[in-house]
């Protein structure tokens, strides 16, 4: 089909009215971001695909196209029920005209005015066949990943640079459709499982290995968290069938170039079926899935791991690879727990090579272990932030302690003498309270994060031990400089800054 427009803008839809934000309604707000989008010399259409909606969404959205003539905008209803935002995907695809594709959900959020044309104009100067944008999360807990977004644009993206797999979703991607026809790629069909549809059309396209472009100018998409459900999947699945999905998305790859393959084997170990695979239950029924899952797990990685790619994959995935596929269930419970609590204190063991044997694993098992006796002094220091200061209180009798403030990848870091509130500070090296301002002056504010740790060393200076500072706040912005610094309590309960 030829090229009548520069983007199409598919949106599959279902029972829109009961997804509000606040007040108004989610559509009505995606609709007007839309809006924006208008540019002139950008040509646009716009496919609304409804999944048999039983409520007034059809009606509602066909109102608002009659009202914005100057919009090319249509609505195609569905032939079968989807159960899912995949089918209408795939149809709304089949008939796009656009020499490129963007897909938005019914209740997320287009971003700045012109931002797809500024997509389309970088796609056609970097000969893209993808153009990944920058997205963010709207909402109370609604985040999404980062990672490819923190080399600012890039007009060819290698996978030695980033994984283009790492960041799930189809949002905020700008597909350029004769790439996406040729291959064949489409959501999963009417029928077939749902499970993970939002991955399974990406890992189609990124097999065939695409000149992929990232684009950072501004934010392009926002990902939003609605008071209603998200938009609408009639089939929930279990476990098994997520594994399955997994699975079938490993074939998809199977012919591509061993570092693609590694991207996906990465992406997929962040999976959250993967993820909790191998916490420690205590149900019968439940070790026993487990147990099971386990098992097909290692098989599937054993059939399709090579050396290479294995040598492709960061190293704290190749530990966890070993983990898996060299152990039994039993035993890779318990060195999963090993393995966690290393990643949370990456600081913790200090070897060039972590994956010498499986040496890393006893040390931070033995770590792990006096870890758990060590939950007092989790207590004995904690942080608040008060106007433009942290300010720490020690108990136990503790007369001071070493604080670490370092950034998420320990490449910046800063030790400060952090002494009793009932005891002054007669050295200027330490203090009671650390300035705001000072940790913005050191570490910047690129939305940098950073995290304070009570720490203790050797006589040599050797890291011993990294403990989280505990926090009890929930979290609030603090305007320093030219800075907004953002200080909430992380997954640890302890204490985190963004600065922006």
């Amino acid at each position: 089909m030829e090229n009548k427009y520069d983007v199409s803008l598919v949106i599959p839809t279902y029972n829109v009215m009961s997804k509000t934000i606040g007040k108004d309604l989610a559509i009505d707000l995606g609709l007007n971001t839309i809006k924006n989008q208008l540019v002139e010399g950008f040509s646009l259409e716009i496919i609304f695909v409804d999944d048999f909606s039983t409520d007034n969404t059809v009606e509602h959205i066909l109102k608002w196209i009659s009202n914005h003539p100057k919009i090319n905008a249509k609505m195609i209803p569905m032939q079968e029920r989807g159960y899912g935002p995949g089918p209408g995907r795939n149809f709304g695809m089949s008939h796009a005209q656009g020499e490129f594709i963007f897909f938005m959900d019914n209740d997320d959020q287009l971003g700045g005015p012109g931002c797809l044309f500024e997509m389309f104009q970088y796609a056609k100067k970097c000969e893209s066949d993808v153009v990944i944008g920058t997205v963010e999360g709207k909402g109370e807990g609604h985040s999404v990943a980062t990672s490819l977004f923190k080399e600012g644009n890039i007009e060819k993206v290698t996978y030695f640079d980033i994984n283009p797999i790492a960041n799930v979703g189809v949002y905020s991607r700008l597909f350029k459709r004769s790439f996406v026809e040729e291959i064949g790629a489409h959501f999963p069909k009417v029928g077939e499982n749902q499970i993970y549809e939002d991955l399974y059309f990406p890992v189609q396209v990124m097999a065939k290995n695409p000149h992929i472009s990232i684009l950072t100018n501004q934010t392009y998409y926002y990902w939003v968290r609605t008071d209603g459900d998200h938009l609408h999947i009639a089939q929930l699945k279990g476990s098994e069938d997520k594994f399955k999905q997994m699975f079938n998305m490993m074939k998809l790859v199977e012919d591509s170039p061993p570092i693609i393959q590694a991207a996906y084997l990465e992406r997929m170990l962040d999976l959250g079926p993967v993820i909790v695979l191998l916490d420690e239950v205590r149900s019968r029924k439940h070790q026993m899935l487990r147990s099971s899952m386990h098992y097909q797990l290692q098989e599937k990685i054993k059939e399709n791991l090579t050396k290479e790619i294995f040598s492709y994959l960061p190293y704290m995935k190749q530990l966890f690879v070993k983990i898996i596929i060299e152990n039994d269930y039993i035993n890779a419970v318990e060195k999963y727990k090993a393995y966690k609590f290393l990643k949370a204190q990456p600081a913790i063991v200090e070897l060039k090579n972590p994956l010498a044997e499986m040496d890393v694993l006893s040390i931070a098992m033995a770590k792990e272990s006096k870890y758990k006796d060590l939950k007092n002094e989790l207590d004995s220091i904690s942080a608040d932030v008060e106007r433009e200061k942290i300010s720490f209180s020690i108990s136990n009798n503790q007369q001071e302690v070493s604080i670490l403030v370092c950034d998420r990848e320990l490449k910046k870091r800063k030790y400060f003498q952090v002494v009793n509130r009932g005891i002054s500070a007669s050295e200027t090296t330490k203090t009671s309270s650390i300035e705001i301002k000072e940790i913005v002056d050191l570490f910047g504010k690129n939305n940098v994060t950073v995290d304070f740790y009570k720490v203790s060393e050797d006589a040599s200076g050797r890291l011993l031990e990294m403990i989280p500072v505990v926090s009890s706040f929930k979290g609030k912005n603090i305007s320093v400089k030219d800075a907004t610094v953002k200080a909430y309590k992380n997954w640890k309960g302890s204490l985190s800054l963004v600065m922006k």
